[in-house]
């Protein structure tokens, strides 16, 4: 059980954290944005934008909420939709978004002064960043440029959404479910993981963390990353191949991927359990002080017995917080 009750106040400049300000005259990501780069609001829904995003041949997706963040360079699998399924590509970029919480898409010029590629931006409703994609050739960025033109490449009928998720299903629900809860509403989640039972959800010492990331390493034990923000999540599943720790910071490198996450903002690590491919699966999360979900450490999809038996064996073994 958590020592606190209520979320306190957060300083880290997590783009949830600057919605909940709001009125204080702080400028959001979006108005900052467009006072220092040249680009073109798209119209249409910016979920329907988002979902062009497998158009581009190869592009660097970065995710980020102000204490982690997420970059990996790559071809799109088409982006998923919470409610939905997750179809997981290997060697592609995997993002899972809430439809309902992207607002605005803008497509920025590239600036070759600046060394500024074109690239896809994608905000939430108080103008807070949640996702960009940087075109990595010419082709890539006249992809961009047809998206951005008015009817462009966007879907010429509507997309069926999934079936609405709510963030109070997800006790009883898979692993899917756990993960759409952190994006539709962490801190509703975070809330309610205090009063679940133990066997289900109990706080760690985030401290060990990254000692687990260097253990990971170590064995090669395959694990799925994901770093939220108030819209998507981005995803990576593979063997880490690299960890780093340095000015308070800890990085991981996997391939074309890299996930670096802020230790101070990391105030706490819960160890939850969810219905997975081999039965219950824990997912380490770590939340900062106004109780928003950074970073997921899990194991996603068909992975080997052996495998999961390891990695339950090894978060099973991690001393409570």
């Amino acid at each position: 059980m958590s020592d606190r009750d209520e979320p306190g106040e957060c300083r880290c400049g997590h783009s949830a954290c600057r919605r909940a300000q709001a009125g204080t005259g702080r400028r959001s990501d979006l108005e900052a944005f467009l006072g220092d780069v040249t680009g073109r609001r798209i119209s249409g829904r910016a979920d329907d934008v988002a979902a062009c995003l497998s158009l581009l041949e190869c592009a660097v997706a970065v995710t980020s909420n102000g204490a982690a963040i997420i970059s990996e360079a790559g071809p799109y699998v088409i982006p998923s939709f919470t409610g939905g399924a997750l179809p997981y590509r290997e060697s592609h970029i995997n993002v899972r978004m809430h439809a309902p919480g992207l607002s605005v898409a803008i497509a920025a010029d590239a600036d070759p002064d600046a060394g500024r590629p074109a690239a896809l931006h994608l905000f939430d409703a108080a103008g807070a960043s949640t996702h960009r994609a940087y075109a990595t050739s010419t082709g890539d960025a006249l992809v961009i440029d047809g998206i951005a033109r008015d009817g462009g490449l966007l879907p010429s009928s509507p997309r069926i959404d999934a079936e609405p998720v709510s963030a109070t299903r997800w006790e009883t629900g898979d692993q899917l479910a756990h993960l759409d809860s952190i994006v539709v509403d962490s801190v509703d989640r975070r809330r309610r993981l205090a009063l679940v039972d133990p066997s289900v959800a109990r706080r760690i010492d985030p401290g060990v963390v990254p000692l687990v990331l260097s253990h990971l390493c170590t064995v090669g034990l395959v694990v799925t990353f994901g770093v939220p923000t108030t819209t998507l999540v981005q995803l990576h599943r593979s063997r880490l191949t690299a960890v780093e720790h340095h000015a308070g910071t800890v990085s991981m490198s996997a391939g074309s991927c890299t996930v670096t996450y802020d230790r101070a903002s990391a105030v706490e690590c819960w160890a939850v359990r969810s219905h997975g491919v081999h039965g219950p699966t824990t997912s380490l999360e770590l939340y900062d002080a106004s109780w928003r979900c950074i970073l997921v450490v899990t194991q996603l999809g068909i992975i080997g017995e052996a495998a999961h038996s390891a990695w339950e064996h090894l978060t099973d073994s991690l001393p409570d917080g």
